[in-house]
């Protein structure tokens, strides 16, 4: 297929299909360069659009990345972007391109209105907290990774791109940056970040977000809470991030003390049917036992475990009962050793087996010799 657009790379990319190299972009028409970074708009036969991203990488961080990309498959999300095809060309021993192609959805342009940023929150935020419980973590989320589809949802892509460029950005964590203790909460930082840039606030490093016109104050608080520099003063987990943002439209806020006071009993029900609590302060003030992320994914591991530890118990219990049913002096012991062994039984009734058939053998002979035999005397 011809292209539309074409570049030093495009070029370079055409050059090694005709090698036979690289057999992926034949299928597509390369339309537009959509940012500085090499992510081209590109369109099949039918006229359907796709996104191409170009990583010049070595084959070991593109397996990475594209390794991670694939779980995304295993999700329910409809939030996320998943890769649907990739293919690594290889060049030299430590040089190659890895290339994917994704579902290309627009991207979104500041600044949103307060309605629309807390959508956009509420969707990723779903979105991220089953990637987090499944133990994926993005660490790259920027505005440019966030979209809008057609139907008007929010989505999000890049993911497994850490693997191949870790840098720290803009919008990453302090804790990232310093490549130092970062976990979930890292992403509940850059998402947050994110947000407040795309309702036209202005990111100035290690600064305390500002107040934006005509945006309510009760989202800036929360946005506020969401990027605090300690992670410890951030929401615990994203649901309770993406609640905060749904409630903070009707004028209620996120201090501690108004979470303390707060009378309402909204809830979330987590994945483990428990109830969940929609603020930090509510959820450190509860009796219930704070479970680390990593302690969440061990769970189900320990839980199984613990089933396989009583049925071993259990057996060992039908083993000492049936052992004192069967008597507990040493004459019965006796007897007991006395008796055939399993194999013995199953010998045992072969034998038996072999001497039923040789008897029906010898009845069915003797059947069809009767006749012969009434004629012979007969004569």
């Amino acid at each position: 297929m011809s292209d539309k657009y074409t570049d030093k790379l495009i070029g370079e990319l055409r050059k090694l299909e005709s090698q036979k190299k690289l057999s992926l972009l034949a299928e597509y028409s390369v339309d537009e360069k959509i940012e500085d970074e090499d992510i081209y708009l590109i369109s099949d036969q039918e006229g359907k659009k796709s996104e191409l991203r170009v990583f010049e990488t070595d084959f070991e961080k593109a397996e990475d990345c594209s390794s991670e990309a694939s779980l995304l498959g295993f999700l329910k999300t409809n939030s996320v972007i998943r890769v649907d095809k990739w293919e690594y060309a290889k060049l030299s021993k430590k040089r190659g391109y890895l290339l994917t192609v994704s579902e290309a959805a627009q991207r979104i342009e500041a600044p949103l209105s307060p309605e629309e940023a807390v959508k956009l929150g509420t969707d990723i935020t779903s979105a991220l907290e089953e990637c987090h419980m499944t133990g994926l973590l993005h660490l790259c989320i920027t505005p440019s990774s966030l979209r809008r589809a057609d139907d008007g949802s929010y989505k999000i892509t890049d993911f497994g791109t850490v693997r191949i460029d870790p840098r720290p950005n803009d919008f990453s964590a302090p804790e990232y940056r310093a490549l130092k203790d970062f976990d979930h909460r890292s992403d509940i930082y850059s998402l947050s970040l994110s947000i407040y840039s795309l309702l036209g606030g202005n990111i100035e490093d290690g600064e305390e977000l500002k107040p934006i016109d005509g945006c309510p104050q009760g989202l800036i608080d929360v946005l506020r809470k969401a990027c605090s520099s300690d992670p410890e003063e951030r929401y615990a987990f994203m649901r309770p991030f993406g609640i905060a943002l749904e409630r903070c439209l009707g004028g209620e806020t996120v201090d501690d003390d108004d979470s303390e006071n707060d009378d309402s009993d909204e809830v979330y029900e987590g994945n483990d049917g428990e109830d969940c609590f929609a603020d930090r302060a509510d959820y450190e003030n509860s009796e219930r036992e704070k479970p680390e992320l990593d302690d969440l994914f061990e769970e189900e591991a320990e839980s199984v475990e613990e089933d396989i530890i009583d049925e071993d118990e259990e057996e060992d219990d039908d083993e000492e009962q049936s052992d004192e049913n069967d008597g507990g002096d040493e004459s019965e012991d006796k007897e007991s050793s006395d008796s055939p062994q399993l194999w013995d039984r199953v010998e045992c009734s072969r034998a038996r087996a072999a001497g039923d058939i040789i008897l029906m053998i010898i009845i069915a002979l003797a059947l069809l010799a009767f006749p012969a035999v009434i004629k012979l005397l007969s004569c």
